[in-house]
C-alpha cells in the first residue's frame, strides 16, 4: 500500500536558510501545508522539502495540485 497524500498547497512558509556547525556548508528548507478534503473532514499536513535543489526544482506553490 502506498502513503500519500492528495490535495491542495494551503500554505508556503518562509524560506529558511543557515550555515552548518558541523560542516559548514550551507543549508535551505521551507515549509507547505497540503489541505485533502476527501472525506467529511479536511485534512491537514505540514511538510518540509530540505535542499535548495529540490526548492528550485519542485517550484512548490500555494494553489498547486
Amino acid at each position: 500500500m502506498d502513503n500519500y497524500i492528495d490535495g491542495y498547497i494551503i500554505a508556503v512558509l518562509e524560506k529558511k536558510e543557515g550555515i552548518s556547525k558541523s560542516t559548514a556548508k550551507p543549508w535551505t528548507s521551507q515549509q507547505f501545508v497540503i489541505e485533502e478534503d476527501h472525506g467529511n473532514f479536511p485534512n491537514r499536513c505540514l511538510f518540509s522539502v530540505w535542499g535548495k535543489d529540490k526548492l528550485d526544482t519542485w517550484q512548490i506553490q500555494k494553489g498547486q495540485h
